[in-house]
């Protein structure tokens, strides 16, 4: 255990104290600060590590290269209990601060400047739309589930003495965990995936203030948005869509996004398709994504999974591997809500004025009083007018309708393609699946490989980019894209497929795909790296990874130098 003179040092850390004030108050010099820490934090780890090992009960953890945990078990409920454990030992911290993220709670411990996120958990609600999952989940995936979270609670309660350094540094305890927690976590993480309400609101302004038609079009446009995952002839046209079907966008951080591809058996050195998958989460102080390989009775898994969130979100199994990029096809719209001018509690719609739902919340602050806030909401969702950019400076309320406030059978379809043994078992497993939209691609054993765009798109017969008008139905969703017409293809002739945020399909793709993809640079210059080769290897698959070749700077520094 901590001794008192730890104690008031760690705490004095989360206070915010200048390590320069700590030093001069308690040390004779920088050095000997830094060796302390390095000491507690090690006698820490090592305690932890030696209660952690005295407890593997039912399952066993071995270390592989970079310490990538291999849990093996009889059952498979021994499996996710131990994958509970052993993940709590390796990140129980970040477990804790992802937990009240989604609730929006880390004001409690971290002061004021989260302020922000939590009004973003508190405002949509992650914890119902956990609860709502969680309750419809089908027993055997929910069982898997409970295993995780006992065996996270097992390590708080073996480890109470001995936490994380962070825990006192910010001084608290954390609670037990719950199989709603991490339903929660992948909840909030669907939002950051696919609500981005900049895009929408920078399509706004830019359709207010910009007259010129053709400016406009550049600025809310992309470019390389002619570089589609499907070629002409690889799937069924219909009319065109382009005056619905979105487009790509331009970013100054385009670089960032995430590329996959998949190579078949007949450009494949070893005979059977390679696949390679880098997805681009923005780097953080420790990753979001957690390596493990689970075997148990049915599961033999390995590969990435998001923390806090049982299931390999890309990876492998004896026969079939996947990768996945975000598609970023739009599941969510902002509204304009017209209020009654006798009445500003209630707002219009379809000709008749209803009342708002309210709701109140409270956000605890460390060190301050707690704050007290009102969400309403419309048919169209919550207001998020303060949970847009401090720049917007619109005066009405603006609503937030999500396609990730209805039920998704995440965690079970994702255990689904954890399961899958084939082609068609892997394309069967997510038909649940709605949020977010993801561009797969998948390679077997059997040496089937292919794309297919997962989650549902809602079907709009009106849109435009940019806040709509709430009152007017015309503007809402009239259903979802049936999961047969979505996006996909198996065993491509040009063997191969690839995708990069890009645009799935052309603009006479059957049903408009309503994208607000990346633009095509980083797939362009995948595309020419796999068609320049006849035969790929491993080798090769790993330059593409590194490749630094920027095909915007190609296409846009020759007439800069001009």
């Amino acid at each position: 255990m901590l001794n008192k003179f730890d104690l008031d040092i760690l705490r004095s850390l989360g206070d915010s104290k200048l390590i320069s004030n700590i030093v001069e108050n308690n040390f004779d010099n920088e050095k000997e600060f830094y060796d302390w820490w390095s000491d507690i934090a090690k006698r820490n780890n090592l305690k932890r590590s030696e209660i952690f090992n005295k407890n593997c009960i039912g399952f066993n953890v071995q270390r592989k290269t970079h310490g990538i945990p291999k849990i093996t078990a009889d059952k498979d409920n021994d499996l996710f209990y131990g994958y509970g454990m052993t993940l709590a030992h390796d990140r129980l911290f970040q477990l804790d601060y992802l937990r009240r993220k989604a609730y929006g709670t880390l004001s409690e411990v971290m002061g004021a400047k989260t302020f922000d996120i939590d009004l973003i958990a508190k405002t949509i609600d992650f914890k119902s739309i956990a609860e709502k999952e969680y309750n419809t989940m089908p027993n055997w995936s929910k069982e898997l589930l409970n295993s995780f979270a006992e065996g996270i609670n097992n390590y708080i309660e073996i480890n109470n003495d001995f936490l994380p350094l962070e825990f006192s540094i910010l001084d608290y305890t954390p609670d037990n965990w719950t199989a709603v927690d991490s339903l929660a976590i992948m909840s909030e993480f669907r939002y950051y995936l696919t609500v981005r309400m900049p895009l929408l609101v920078m399509s706004e302004y830019a359709r207010k203030y910009i007259s010129d038609r053709d400016l406009l079009d550049i600025y809310v446009g992309g470019e390389a948005d002619d570089e589609t995952i499907l070629f002409d002839g690889e799937y069924v046209s219909g009319v065109n869509n382009s005056n619905l079907n979105g487009g790509s966008i331009s970013s100054s951080e385009d670089g960032l996004g995430s590329n996959n591809w998949v190579i078949g058996s007949e450009k494949s050195e070893t005979k059977y398709p390679l696949l390679a998958s880098d997805p681009h989460i923005a780097f953080s102080a420790i990753s979001c994504w957690y390596q493990v390989q689970l075997e148990g009775d049915k599961f033999n898994v390995m590969g990435m999974s998001y923390a806090g969130v049982p299931g390999i979100f890309m990876g492998r199994n004896k026969d079939v591997a996947w990768g996945i990029t975000n598609n970023i096809c739009s599941q969510r719209d902002l509204y304009y809500e017209k209020l009654n001018k006798n009445n500003k509690n209630q707002y219009l719609y379809d000709s008749n004025y209803l009342e708002f739902d309210n709701k109140k919340e409270v956000i605890k602050i460390k060190g301050q009083e707690d704050s007290d806030i009102e969400i309403k909401s419309t048919i169209n969702g919550p207001v998020v007018n303060k949970l847009l950019p401090e720049w917007v400076d619109i005066d009405q309320p603006v609503t937030l309708k999500w396609l990730g406030f209805e039920y998704c059978s995440f965690i079970t379809d994702l255990f689904g393609i954890n399961l899958s043994s084939n082609a068609n078992e892997f394309l069967n497993s997510f038909q649940d699946w709605k949020v977010p939209t993801l561009s797969l691609v998948y390679a077997t054993k059997d040496k089937d490989f292919g794309y297919q765009s997962m989650g549902k798109i809602p079907i709009r017969e009106n849109h435009f980019k940019g806040i709509k008008p709430g009152w007017d139905k015309k503007y809402q969703w009239t259903g979802l894209i049936p999961n047969e017409d979505m996006p996909g293809i198996k065993n491509p002739k040009r063997n191969w497929i690839g995708t990069a945020n890009n645009r799935p399909a052309k603009d006479d793709f059957k049903y408009p795909l309503f994208g607000t993809w990346s633009s095509g640079h980083r797939m362009r210059r995948i595309r020419k790296r796999l068609e320049s080769e006849n035969i790929l290897n491993m080798d090769i698959m790993k330059s593409i990874q590194y490749d630094m070749h920027s095909e915007r700077a190609i296409e846009c520094l020759p007439p800069v130098l001009e």
